[in-house]
């Protein structure tokens, strides 16, 4: 079931108002996808040299290596890629405009960087009108109504693509984390092919930590932490710590228990930590959904 036959579930008072939104967020990504055509445009006019001094300048210097989880010693390891001229345009058009542009300036680019920085505004300037125009015909409260809704879809949707995944086929835990990495980043992407989805996995923090699994769809981040089990004590300390400071900075958050959860003291502990964040939680164990 793809993202509008999921929202047509809900009542249609609140269908005019979500197509609104979802009218914001087609904007949005199609000013992105433009932006984006614009600087890869440009930056093909760079040859492979200056375009390797450029992803040094952004603090990219890593694109020729890539991370993979090698199945004998269990664990990420790090491998050297070749990459061309196209491999490095397009990772370097994914930074944003204005550090390109001031990049180019570096490199003595001022016909080009002005070039990029004239047509990308002029992008972010229909886009912003066209934003306004939208948001003009929809309330505050029917704003917030329409995100939660969103999200809610979003949150479901992942929860539904997590149980379909037994983690019985995986090795271990850390096996099912990678699968289930690489399982969600096709499936969500099949589900809303017109939202812009990432996912990423062991997700850095500001504050040091890292979260398992970051899913973001639009400007959505719903996080998902994968535990072995959460029986001991030390265990659920921990998860409610972690939910706690995730909380702050995630829109949802779903722990993901490798093993079954039976005992009713670990689900009545889990049930309490959903009443004490302030975002839709969510927890899944051995594929079954428990809160």
């Amino acid at each position: 079931m793809g993202f509008f036959d999921s929202v047509k579930k809900v009542s249609g008072s609140v269908i005019k108002n979500v197509s609104k939104s979802i009218d914001k967020a087609v904007a949005n990504n199609r000013a992105q996808n433009e932006a984006y055509q614009v600087k890869r445009r440009i930056l093909l006019n760079l040859s492979i040299t200056e375009l390797k001094n450029m992803a040094y300048l952004l603090g990219m210097s890593n694109l020729e290596y890539e991370n993979y989880f090698d199945d004998k010693s269990m664990s990420m390891k790090e491998r050297k890629i070749k990459l061309d001229k196209f491999g490095y345009v397009d990772s370097i058009a994914n930074k944003p405009y204005s550090e390109i542009v001031l990049k180019l300036k570096h490199l003595r680019k001022s016909s080009l960087a002005d070039e990029m920085e004239r047509e990308v505004s002029a992008i972010e300037a229909r886009l912003k009108e066209e934003k306004n125009s939208i948001l003009n015909e929809v309330s505050p409260e029917d704003l917030q109504k329409n995100k939660d809704l969103v999200l809610s879809v979003y949150l479901e949707t992942i929860v539904k693509e997590i149980i379909s995944l037994s983690p019985e086929k995986a090795k271990n835990e850390k096996n099912y984390q990678t699968e289930l990495k690489g399982f969600l980043k096709s499936a969500i992407k099949k589900e809303f092919p017109k939202q812009k989805v990432s996912v990423e996995i062991e997700y850095p923090t500001k504050t040091g930590k890292r979260i398992d699994i970051l899913v973001q769809i639009d400007n959505y981040k719903i996080g998902i932490e994968t535990k072995y089990e959460l029986s001991s004590s030390g265990h659920f300390q921990r998860a409610v710590g972690q939910a706690l400071e995730y909380s702050q900075f995630l829109d949802a958050l779903i722990i993901v228990q490798y093993e079954t959860l039976d005992n009713e003291i670990g689900l009545n502990n889990l049930k309490k930590l959903s009443n004490s964040i302030m975002i839709p939680f969510r927890v899944i164990a051995n594929g079954c959904v428990k809160i």
